[in-house]
């Protein structure tokens, strides 16, 4: 499983990527990680998506500079234009977290930039090895979701598909009144219903 590991410090100066692989246990099965690492510098016109095909992305930034949640925002949205999310894992990780002195960026501002964008978010600390260990078990953990979900909706669009061929009864005449109203009401409840569930589980990397 490959993970494009996107880095948004705007002080580190453009070097050679690298890979790294780790190996990671969920639910007594273990998965090897490749870790594709990137150091994003603004206007990158460099379309990870097409290089690596990954089935996750990390964009990490960190807690003591506002310019890098600035560059994990450009990241993120270059991500959705880039790639279908619905099928990989989307996370945002603010690092650091150990530098309080230094810090400028509190946990709401990274979570409702994650919620804004569609993807989870933790916050870590490299240095003192803090919540590392549950990172890589929740990046696991969504991609084998993410993998979950997409199999179901393939096998829901191959079962209406086979129930269209077979034919059925369609119903003729007029549409009862106040049909449309009722619809965009339950669309209108769909989406705010998700919206509310999306914010609830921004921090839960064990749930779609």
């Amino acid at each position: 499983m490959i993970i494009s590991f996107i880095i948004t410090n705007p002080n580190l100066v453009q070097d050679e990527e690298n890979e790294k692989m780790v190996g990671v246990i969920l639910n007594g099965s273990e998965s090897e990680l490749v870790f594709s690492e990137h150091q994003y510098v603004s206007d990158s016109t460099e379309n990870f998506s097409e290089l690596h095909n990954p089935d996750a992305y990390l964009v990490v930034y960190s807690v003591t500079s506002k310019r890098s949640l600035q560059l994990a925002k450009e990241i993120l949205r270059l991500i959705h234009k880039w790639d279908n999310v619905d099928s990989k894992a989307l996370i945002l990780v603010g690092n650091k977290t150990d530098l309080a002195r230094h810090r400028v960026l509190s946990t709401e501002d990274g979570r409702s930039l994650a919620i804004e964008e569609g993807s989870k978010f933790i916050e870590t600390s490299a240095g003192i090895n803090h919540h590392v260990d549950e990172l890589l078990v929740g990046i696991l953990s969504q991609i084998r979701l993410k993998l979950s979900s997409m199999e179901k909706v393939l096998r829901k669009r191959e079962s209406v598909s086979l129930g269209s061929t077979t034919g059925g009864a369609k119903l003729r005449g007029g549409k009862c009144p106040g049909c449309a109203g009722c619809k965009a009401k339950g669309i209108l409840k769909r989406i705010l219903k998700k919206a509310c569930s999306r914010s609830k589980s921004c921090d839960n990397l064990h749930v779609l």
